[in-house]
């Protein structure tokens, strides 16, 4: 059975996308992060070798490539998705010694981005060279990576372990320098464990205490993360903060009117909900697509939940795009939705199988564990359906057919000698013997699919 997605809320995922790090926990989903480091210029080469000719970036500053990149990739604050453009100016940033570039490049490979083909392999290395650089998403997933055993690339146990261990002491000074982000991953770092990493909850107290007074200021001052921190720690009661639903929506508010994502999207769950306002699916969906239009392909996909649903809002053509802008911008649940579309010919597109299975990877690829189910399933499904089609296109009297011996055939029917005698079968429900299984109900033939 093809699933769609359930959303994760509450995600933790410190940096980056990888499968085998993500999961549904008690926190946002967090973006990339860390901090430009200083890899050598000869090994960031070497790694970038293979993208020829070496894209430019003019700009003095690299980092601002980097962000130009960033918003380029998932289409935020409103600006074109261009991926080419954004994979040429991670490429050069990186080659400028911008590490988290070097992060986010790898997140590109890993899933497969338009030039930049799948290769898990090449995404290993730039995790390497981010994580040297000090990127805390280029140790996440560098550790994660090596601790999925994928195709060629071995598991090492001891990298993974000191790669997790570099992101937490980079987490570490950077919330020693008064910075938001990095307190930010240490306290829920320190609160869950990162990879290998165990829980330190007794070192979590202090960090949050430490987040808490950051965020305040920074929420003051008009930064939408800070305000997003003090709302998601009001709205769990988390680090020391009274549970208080009320507050934490204000928080979200507050977060959204100076366009930070993840402030949106909560305040789209307020709406939808009935969490502090009350319940209105039409405002839900009207903050799920600034969400999504901020970049977060999360807030694409839930507002193609709403709009999929019976009733006055249903728009199926909206929903599709929005399922299509979703997993676009990197979320799984969204590429698996799109994948069920495919599969099943809904929301006004023809049935495609190749492009059901296409989704579904690059869903699991984006951290669905449901899509990777589907992937598995519909893949060993097609398969099934090759060899059945091979055996159909050959059937001749004495096949072995999954119900039994064929004794006649006459396209587009043959007749088998069945369990319960012998009984006349389109010859498209036939399969080869061991490849379905054959039930009768009532003396009806019953599809195995």
């Amino acid at each position: 059975m093809l699933g769609r997605s359930v959303n994760c809320i509450w995600a933790l995922v410190l940096g980056g996308l990888l499968p085998l790090l993500g999961g549904c926990g008690s926190k946002g989903k967090a973006k990339a992060h860390g901090s430009a480091g200083a890899p050598s210029a000869s090994s960031m080469q070497a790694t970038l070798g293979a993208l020829q000719p070496a894209p430019r970036c003019d700009d003095p500053d690299p980092v601002a490539c980097f962000k130009r990149a960033k918003d380029l990739d998932v289409g935020s604050g409103g600006q074109k998705i261009d991926k080419e453009a954004a994979i040429a100016l991670y490429t050069a940033a990186c080659s400028r010694q911008v590490s988290d570039a070097c992060a986010e490049l790898g997140n590109l490979y890993f899933t497969g981005e338009g030039s930049a083909k799948e290769d898990q392999k090449k995404a290993a290395e730039l995790y390497a060279q981010a994580c040297a650089g000090g990127s805390v998403q280029g140790c996440v997933n560098s550790g994660g990576i090596l601790s999925a055993d994928l195709p060629g690339i071995p598991v090492d146990k001891p990298k993974a372990q000191a790669a997790f261990e570099k992101a937490l002491s980079l987490s570490e000074a950077g919330c020693e320098a008064g910075k938001l982000k990095p307190c930010e991953d240490l306290a829920f770092g320190y609160e869950r464990g990162i990879g290998s990493v165990a829980a330190s909850p007794s070192k979590a107290g202090p960090v949050f205490a430490k987040l808490i007074a950051l965020s305040r200021k920074a929420c003051d001052a008009g930064d939408g993360l800070g305000c997003y921190e003090i709302g998601f720690l009001n709205f769990y009661g988390k680090g020391g903060m009274p549970e208080d639903k009320v507050k934490a929506v204000g928080f979200f508010e507050r977060g959204c009117t100076v366009k930070h994502a993840q402030s949106c999207f909560h305040l789209g769950l307020a709406y939808q909900f009935g969490r502090s306002y009350s319940k209105n699916l039409a405002r839900a969906i009207a903050q799920f697509e600034q969400t999504c239009a901020l970049g977060d392909g999360e807030g694409c996909n839930r507002a193609a939940s709403l709009l999929s649903e019976e009733g006055p809002l249903q728009d199926l053509k909206r929903a599709f795009a929005l399922m299509n802008d979703g997993c676009v911008r990197k979320d799984g649940g969204a590429c698996n939705d799109l994948g069920v579309s495919y599969a099943k010919g809904e929301f006004g597109v023809a049935k495609d199988a190749a492009l059901a299975l296409a989704n579904y990877r690059r869903g699991c690829n984006f951290n669905s564990s449901i899509a990777c189910k589907n992937a598995r399933e519909y893949s060993a499904r097609m398969e099934a359906e090759k060899a059945a089609d091979d055996f159909r296109k050959t059937l001749k009297v004495g096949s072995d057919s999954h119900c039994g011996l064929v004794i006649e055939v006459k396209p587009p029917i043959a007749k088998v000698q069945t369990m319960i005698g012998e009984v006349w079968l389109k010859v498209e429900q036939l399969y080869a013997q061991g490849k379905a299984n054959c039930r009768f109900r009532n003396g009806v033939y019953q599809d195995p699919n």
